[in-house]
């Protein structure tokens, strides 16, 4: 026969109460690293995206694709598909512009009221890139949309002007809460209502056992109460590990690194003009 024990009096729960322990600060530990590796790729992201600025600032095309394109695949925001599309048009690459223009209006979320202008000058482009393939004449090139500066004087033909200093977009609702965070805190969340839910049936049991047979209840009898000890056990420890881990995240994690800010800048040549996407990952 067995006696009904309470958990801290009970060796085999304690061992299991170590091993829960053990696990979430394994936990902790893997979303710490998770996080520390998410820093470093967004780090590298904005360094390739800064690079490409500066290419593109230049008219090294080629070599300003490369970065974006570098860009894109550390971060998969959108919005660079836009740089893309526009390295892309410059080099005559009609097709993969189309691609890259495509993209950018199916997943970006913030075309806002550039999107007609830009769909239009998707059938034009399309229309340019078939006419490439023809070998006909293709229809003139669309200016580039501008809808976030103001449109600047076009220069004489015999010299050329740089992008002005690109407008940030306002983000009035900076100082969010970084995304690894919010999931470390809802499993912590989780945990909580593990632990309460079975800790109150733990308590049911425990008094149910003390009242019909303790102390000399069978080891049958008090199996389903050392599974709700050890249930509660495990809840309390992912509610703790959960809560460390989202606290440390929120407050070592900024919440504006993860938003990219874009911005729309214009260029003039003798030939033309247009915008560039400009701005910081």
């Amino acid at each position: 026969m067995a006696a009904v024990l309470a958990p801290w009096q009970s060796p085999a729960l304690m061992l299991r109460l170590l091993i829960s322990l053990t696990a979430a600060a394994l936990l902790i530990s893997v979303v710490g690293a998770s996080a520390a590796a998410a820093q470093d790729t967004d780090e590298r992201a904005r360094l390739h995206f800064n690079s490409g600025t500066a290419y593109f600032d230049a008219g090294e095309y080629e070599d300003a694709l490369r970065e974006f394109r570098n860009a894109h695949e550390l971060s998969q925001r959108a919005g660079l598909l836009y740089n893309l599309y526009l390295c892309e048009e410059r080099l005559g690459n009609l097709d993969e512009a189309v691609t890259h223009l495509e993209r950018y209006l199916a997943d970006a979320d913030d075309v806002g009221d550039r999107r007609g202008v830009l769909e239009t000058r998707l059938a034009n482009l399309r229309e340019r890139a078939e006419a490439q393939h023809e070998g006909t004449v293709a229809p003139a090139p669309l200016p580039e949309p501008d809808p976030e500066v103001e449109p600047q004087p076009e220069p004489p033909s015999d010299s050329t002007t740089s992008p002005s200093p690109a407008p940030t977009r306002d983000d009035s609702g900076g100082g969010g809460v970084p995304l690894p965070a919010i999931i470390a805190l809802g499993v912590g969340g989780a945990g909580a209502v593990t632990w309460a839910a079975f800790g109150i049936l733990a308590l049911s049991e425990h008094g149910g056992l003390t009242d019909s047979c303790a102390p000399t209840c069978s080891s049958d009898e008090v199996s389903s109460l050392d599974t709700y000890n050890l249930l509660a056990d495990i809840g309390f420890v992912v509610t703790l590990a959960g809560a460390a881990a989202g606290v440390f995240l929120w407050l070592f994690l900024d919440g504006d690194e993860e938003e990219e800010q874009v911005a729309v800048a214009p260029w003039f040549t003798p030939d033309g003009g247009g915008v560039v996407a400009r701005g910081s990952l």
